[in-house]
């Protein structure tokens, strides 16, 4: 085998680098260092003719390969960790070419390996640029053919924890799938539990996830997570999904297809909109979004009809749908800290509703049907714009807690103060 190498890093227009390979051929990968338009290679003692030839270069750390893998669906050589790294941020696509992959599958690219190796020997005593220490990596015993290959869950598992380096901080090699943290795995070896909570995820979950389709709890929050893939509304036994304290700023239509759904977590992520489909997660008894971005709520949330707890809270609202009074099973609203000049009507429908939060908006007044929330213990209407308050409250006759600071109210109607003194802040 022969390597022909200069020391310059930039070439006469046209010309190649040459690697010489009996056994195997090398990918073409161009390295993209041209030297100034007009310079010239020059001659030096021969301990400085040394220069990484192009096709020994990642394109992505644009360093000399140690520990090539070859992608299977593209056919491209990357280092191992700076590809898996890539899919972990930005999913499946070739970081050449932009294009989606229909596979993440690596393998060690042998060949590369041993001209790698051969380039070592024929230099002995110089680092390569970017290293520090003149070795090859081990192959990964995580290989990508033996991560899909495995199949089922387990596979899944594999494949999500080489995609991404903070899951192999967690998830120790040596270790089986079932036994890592955050892993709950029944005898069939489903998976049926993952928590991956405060983990350092970054970027996109993978689609792959999909095919955990056992899974009764997933937990990813504390995150940065940015986006929510399609394949999710395929985990159709989900029973709680956290998703909260990420990056995400939309959420897939297709979580409507989660119809066994009782409790979603998505407060503090930066949501300006929810899909229409979330009507369609009639289990759904807890929904938690505040410290979001959204401006509106969709009319279909009425479709809701088991939920028992909706917090809207710190958010941009400017109004609330009247299908919000179809939600009779309703305990706990909270709306505060919106842009709300008005509530609807139908909220005197809520009989069910045990406490409402619609403190810290731009009310100007509150529809007397409020006096039909028979159940309702607490009502915070502190820090709006109200002149007044109906009389109708003081039929509220569960209520221990009344909060009406910070408004711009003269008095209060004589039947609220008389009934109980005691639960009035203002």
């Amino acid at each position: 085998m022969a390597l022909v190498v200069k020391r310059d890093r930039g070439r006469p227009k046209g010309s190649k680098n040459k690697v010489k390979s009996a056994s195997a051929p090398v990918p073409a990968v161009k390295r993209g260092r041209g030297r100034p338009k007009g310079s010239k290679n020059r001659k030096t003692p021969d301990a400085d003719l040394v220069v990484e030839p192009d096709v020994l270069i990642c394109p992505i750390t644009r360093t000399m390969f140690r520990d090539p893998v070859v992608l299977f669906d593209s056919g491209h050589t990357y280092e191992r960790s700076a590809i898996l790294s890539h899919f972990c941020r930005n999913g499946a696509k070739d970081p050449l070419t932009r294009r989606a992959l229909s596979s993440t599958k690596v393998t060690t690219n042998w060949a590369v390996r041993q001209i790698v190796q051969f380039w070592l020997d024929k230099h002995p005593g110089v680092m390569p640029d970017g290293w520090e220490i003149r070795e090859v990596l081990e192959p990964s015993k995580d290989d990508g053919t033996r991560r899909i290959d495995e199949g089922g869950d387990v596979g899944v598992l594999r494949t999500w924890r080489a995609m991404c380096p903070a899951l192999q901080e967690v998830w120790p090699e040596d270790e089986q799938p079932q036994d890592w943290e955050g892993v709950t795995m029944e005898n069939n070896g489903r998976v049926v539990e993952l928590e991956l909570e405060d983990v350092g995820l970054t970027g996109a979950v993978p689609a792959e996830l999909g095919r955990l389709s056992a899974l009764r709890k997933l937990s990813l929050s504390r995150n940065r997570l940015t986006s929510v893939p399609a394949e999710i509304g395929q985990l159709t036994s989900l029973v709680k999904l956290y998703l909260h304290d990420n990056r995400l700023t939309s959420v897939p239509a297709e979580i409507g297809q989660l119809t066994s759904l009782e409790g979603l977590w998505l407060r503090h992520n930066q949501l300006t909109s929810l899909p229409a489909e979330i009507g369609q997660l009639t289990a759904l008894r807890v929904l938690l979004l505040y410290g979001n971005q959204l401006t509106s709520v969709p009319a279909e949330i009425g479709q809701l009809t088991s939920l028992t707890e909706l917090h809207l809270a710190d958010n941009q609202l400017t109004s609330v749908p009247a299908e919000i009074g179809q939600l009779t099973s309703l305990e706990r609203l909270g709306l505060r800290d919106n842009q709300l000049t008005s509530v609807p009507a139908e909220i005197g429908q809520l009989t069910s509703l045990e406490r409402l939060y619609l403190g810290g908006n731009r009310l100007t007044s509150v529809p007397a049907e409020i006096g039909q929330l028979t159940e309702l213990k607490e009502l915070n209407l502190e820090g709006n714009q109200l002149t007044s308050v109906p009389a109708e409250i003081g039929q509220l006759t569960s209520l221990e807690r009344l909060y009406l600071g910070h408004n711009q109210l003269t008095s209060v109607p004589a039947v609220i103060r008389e009934r109980n003194p005691s639960i009035l802040y203002w």
